[in-house]
């Protein structure tokens, strides 16, 4: 797992220049990718038996450098290029509250959408919190000040064939979780639910809350492990479904940039987890990331 700072220091505008930028250097290294597929590969040789996986998870400024990292071979995946079961450095790569720009973002949510990939199995998941202000408000206020002495073209916006052309400037001071044009599904609150079954959210949402209903999801109503539930949906937004999902999390479930790991994102992970693959015909064990 990747992973940045949870606090901006106070002179948020300088910090978050100077760690966007460090994180770019990063990526750019082909090392930093070698060290991914190498970690990865070994990761792999494990496996000996179904329901095992590798999940590739980046936060903050660690999605940054994950995104940036495995974009090469994206786009040898999505383009057929090589053997498109390993061409990727993990099963599945989920972005909490990525501080990265929405220029690559965009770019791969385009790609995807014009070889009519909709529908199809998820391998790039970004979850934001719409709550996050780091990668908000701060990422917008830092990136806008550099972006005085750049030129910006125009270019389109994935699904929206209607729409008139965009400068990229708008995607260079949003992040994917915090950008109009990108976000493809929402998290939408249902309702509660009395679990009458006795699972913890998590555990439910392996085996699947609504068999009529994939993309319904649970997450705890308080501390206890087996007590009342709410039930959520993985709520498509717009028109566009590719296998680059861009999804704005609800407050209630991740309430800030650093709050990742709690009862209820946790659980939500789940959920995306069961919703990729299937599932062991073991009982299922707590997912580690």
């Amino acid at each position: 797992m990747a992973r940045g700072n949870y606090q901006f220091p106070s002179d948020h505008r300088t910090n978050i220049l100077e760690r966007k930028a460090a994180a770019e250097r990063l990526a750019s290294n082909l090392d930093c990718y070698d060290a991914i597929a190498t970690i990865s590969e070994t990761a792999r040789k494990y496996h000996k038996q179904e329901g095992q996986y590798t999940i590739l998870v980046g936060h903050s400024f660690g999605g940054l450098v994950v995104e940036r990292s495995v974009a090469h071979a994206i786009n040898a995946m999505t383009h057929g290029y090589g053997d498109s079961e390993k061409s990727l450095p993990a099963d599945l790569i989920v972005l909490l509250n990525s501080a990265s720009d929405s220029i690559l973002a965009r770019q791969m949510i385009a790609a995807l959408y014009s070889r009519h990939l909709e529908g199809k199995q998820q391998f790039v998941v970004s979850l934001t919190s719409s709550g996050d202000g780091a990668t908000g408000n701060w990422f917008r206020f830092g990136t806008s000040v550099a972006a005085f002495s750049k030129v910006f073209d125009k270019v389109g916006v994935p699904g929206r064939k209607k729409e008139k052309r965009k400068t990229e400037k708008l995607f260079y001071t949003s992040t994917p979780g915090h950008s109009q044009f990108l976000i493809n599904h929402e998290t939408r609150y249902l309702r509660a639910d009395p679990n009458r079954s006795g699972k913890t959210a998590f555990e439910a949402n392996l085996s699947g809350v609504d068999p009529s209903d994939p993309y319904v999801f649970a997450t705890p109503i308080d501390n206890s492990k087996s007590g009342p539930l709410k039930l959520w949906r993985f709520e498509p937004v717009g028109s566009v479904d590719v296998p680059y999902w861009d999804v704005r999390v609800s407050p209630a479930i991740i309430k800030d940039h650093g709050d990742i790991w709690n009862d209820k994102a946790q659980a939500m992970v789940a959920a995306i987890f069961r919703l990729n693959f299937p599932l062991p015909r073991k009982p299922a064990t707590k997912l580690h990331l």
